[in-house]
């Protein structure tokens, strides 16, 4: 089976034929969505299993297409203080937007610091249209398809309602992709506004304070390593993640996960067999 790179991953083992993964979008959506990300089960299950997708500041908007429609089949997480956990059973088709820090602002009318780690129905944003997005999805013969009607669909609303996320919250994640140990005390200083301000900015286009956005992507970054380098010891990867020491990181990974990063690493293991 092939683990997703980051979104992802599924906290019970199973037998059964799994297909799994993300798909980066086009050139004129990479402003504001991460990825698309799926989980398709090619025959019935033998048991139920669990799928986390983990907390990293992002909003997800998450499609069960599985054959027999369920109600209200269209869902939209907000930020949540831990992991996002859904159970698959039966045949299972799963198919999810990750849309990038404040990037669901510019196709969603919503206050991000209002929805906060609340989930809601689609329909109840967009009413009808989101039966409408879900028979195109199923009309669409396999994945590429999908994908495809999802991203004309969105650019048509990118198109009337465009909103740019503050530069502040894009310096503050490119330090942290270059490992730079990032302090609540130091974001106003890295944004050259008051740190009052920085707040309000986060609240507004991310949906949680600053201090817990940049937890959420120490961790998130944490689960890179974890998948590119087999052998980094927990120590190793607590100080190139800007934790303070090993049992800081374990504590923050299980927080953000709902597991530690030992079963973590095992889980990787048995999806990579």
């Amino acid at each position: 089976m092939k683990q997703p790179k980051n979104e992802v991953y599924i906290s019970s083992s199973s037998n059964n034929s799994i297909e799994s993964g993300d798909i980066k979008p086009c050139d004129s959506l990479k402003g504001y969505i991460d990825c698309y990300w799926y989980l398709i089960a090619n025959a019935s299950v033998i048991s139920p299993f669990k799928i986390s997708v983990t907390a990293d500041g992002s909003f997800n908007i998450i499609f069960n297409l599985a054959q027999r429609k369920i109600s209200d089949p269209i869902k939209i997480y907000g930020i949540p203080e831990s992991c996002i956990s859904l159970v698959a059973s039966d045949k299972t088709y799963i198919l999810g937007i990750k849309f990038l820090p404040g990037g669901i602002l510019s196709f969603l009318d919503l206050q991000a610091s209002d929805f906060g780690s609340n989930s809601a129905n689609l329909s109840d944003l967009i009413g009808s249209r989101a039966d409408e997005i879900y028979d195109n999805l199923m009309l669409a013969e396999n994945l590429r398809d999908k994908i495809i009607f999802l991203e004309n669909y969105l650019i048509g609303m990118l198109n009337q309602r465009r909103l740019d996320v503050p530069a502040v919250i894009d310096k503050i994640k490119l330090e942290l992709s270059r490992g730079r140990l990032i302090t609540g005390e130091a974001i106003a200083d890295l944004s050259c506004v008051c740190e009052r301000q920085v707040r309000r900015l986060f609240a507004q286009y991310i949906g949680v304070g600053p201090n817990e956005f940049i937890r959420m992507l120490r961790v998130q970054n944490a689960i890179h390593l974890l998948a590119m380098k087999k052998d980094v010891s927990f120590k190793e990867l607590a100080l190139m993640t800007g934790h303070y020491d090993q049992s800081h990181f374990i504590k923050e990974f299980k927080k953000i996960t709902g597991i530690t990063p030992a079963q973590f690493r095992r889980q990787l293991t048995l999806t990579r067999k």
